[in-house]
């Protein structure tokens, strides 16, 4: 069973310098169409966008990272010292489906996607709680 990890980073990231980042961050080796890797762990796919989150990418890997998720997106937001944008692929009760992660802070925030021309921005979800991201894991 495939494990998926969908995650924008806000600021433009050079391609040399995203996937030892991720592969950092997730505790995996990864493969992209860039860097073929014939024993990696998993793949990743990149999309750039001209407006609002600089890149999306897509994780997917035949088992879960060694790093709980929202800790390793909490690593990659210092590693590239920007905001990233989660898809929280479970929610729960009062958890959005976005969480926003910024460097500097252990803070999920929730966020609601507002789709652009050529890309997509964020809004904070009123009334849901903010948390910590090492306890969302």
């Amino acid at each position: 069973m495939a494990f998926d990890i969908v995650l924008f980073l806000h600021a433009a990231v050079p391609r040399a310098a995203l996937l030892p980042a991720l592969e950092q961050a997730f505790g995996m080796s990864l493969e992209s169409a860039d860097a073929p890797n014939d024993f990696a762990d998993g793949a990743v796919a990149l999309a750039e966008y001209a407006e609002g989150f600089a890149v999306g990418v897509g994780i997917t890997a035949g088992l879960p990272p060694a790093t709980p998720v929202r800790c390793a997106v909490q690593m990659l937001a210092e590693l590239l010292k920007t905001d990233v944008l989660l898809e929280n692929a479970e929610p729960q009760d009062r958890l959005s489906r976005w969480l926003l992660l910024s460097p500097g802070t252990d803070l999920a925030r929730p966020m609601q996607v507002i789709e652009l021309r050529h890309g997509l921005a964020v809004a904070p979800v009123e009334g849901l709680p903010v948390q910590r991201s090492a306890l969302l894991a």
